[in-house]
């Protein structure tokens, strides 16, 4: 069972009117691959029973790890459609998300046993429906894909798990055990290659371990996302091998003023300072550089920078 909806005043929150078998067959007859074009389809039966038998491009979520795996859903741009042994499963899931203030959520009235069998496969897809961050996809095709590669305060791991889909030796850290964790399932339900990606909880604000970690030219890529420690810009500079990239992005203190967290002066950066640190660096090229609110509305600064050689 479902539990936690997030709902304070004990009704239930409101939810898109549900989907009916025949209609969801109607559809995917006409377009085979509707899944990111309609909507997310989340399957939360059970492990065994989506195995044995699920819709085309469905993922697997089920229903009891739910309220610990929102990590592995998409943004709430997007649409979803819940899928669960029956109708009144399924409604339950919704009704769960809506109260995490997911509005664009509905349900199967019905169970995957109700669709002709020639829109259902067995086994298991991966899950690569969550996204990373737009400046990382954006520049994917122009990093390097040789020599090792770090993701800084990685979280939940989406940056690092994207990018070990295109490279191997990419090193994630954070210092969080529960982020390491949820980095380490997202990147199994992706389809990671073993092997591709290293995760290790590292305190940042150690000196000694900030100079043993980013020594001088060891990287030829360093990721930084929604982090900001001002005294690690002098040592990712310096950490970056001839010709490696930094790709940096976090908050503006235009954040705080919009009423948005973080709201501490520590967590944000002033306008400009990110660029200038990179360029006072010496040898690093400002390949691209912005300042402004993001689609969700967040204050950033983005930054993708490259070293000289």
């Amino acid at each position: 069972m479902i539990r936690g909806n997030g709902d304070k005043d004990g009704g239930r929150p409101a939810v898109a009117a549900p989907v009916f078998p025949d209609a969801l067959a109607r559809l995917l007859l006409r377009d085979p691959v509707p899944i990111g074009a309609e909507a997310i389809i989340v399957d939360i039966r059970s492990r065994e029973a989506y195995r044995r038998g699920h819709i085309r491009g469905a993922i697997s979520i089920p229903g009891e790890r739910l309220p610990w795996s929102l990590f592995l859903l998409p943004h709430r741009e997007r649409s979803l459609l819940l899928v669960g042994r029956d109708g009144s499963t399924a409604a339950e899931g919704a009704r769960f998300l809506a109260g995490r203030g997911r509005s664009r959520v509905t349900w199967l009235d019905g169970s995957p046993r109700d669709l002709p069998r020639d829109l259902l496969r067995g086994g298991v897809e991966v899950n690569r429906t969550w996204e990373p961050a737009p400046l990382l996809r954006d520049f994917i095709a122009r990093l390097p894909r040789n020599g090792e590669a770090i993701d800084l305060a990685c979280g939940s791991g989406r940056e690092a798990a994207f990018l070990s889909l295109h490279r191997s030796r990419v090193l994630g850290i954070d210092i969080l055990p529960d982020a390491l964790l949820q980095a380490r399932a997202l990147a199994r339900a992706a389809g990671v290659a073993r092997g591709r990606l290293t995760l290790r909880r590292v305190d940042l604000t150690d000196p000694r371990t900030v100079d043993d970690l980013l020594r001088p030219q060891r990287f030829r890529l360093i990721l930084c996302f929604r982090y900001l420690d001002r005294a690690l810009l002098p040592a990712i500079a310096g950490a970056l091998a001839p010709g490696g990239w930094v790709i940096y992005q976090t908050f503006l203190a235009a954040q705080a003023r919009a009423g948005r967290k973080p709201r501490r002066s520590a967590a944000l950066l002033r306008s400009g300072e990110l660029r200038g640190a990179f360029e006072n660096a010496g040898g690093i090229e400002i390949v691209h550089y912005t300042e402004g609110p993001d689609s969700r509305g967040d204050h950033l600064a983005s930054l993708a920078g490259r070293a000289a050689g």
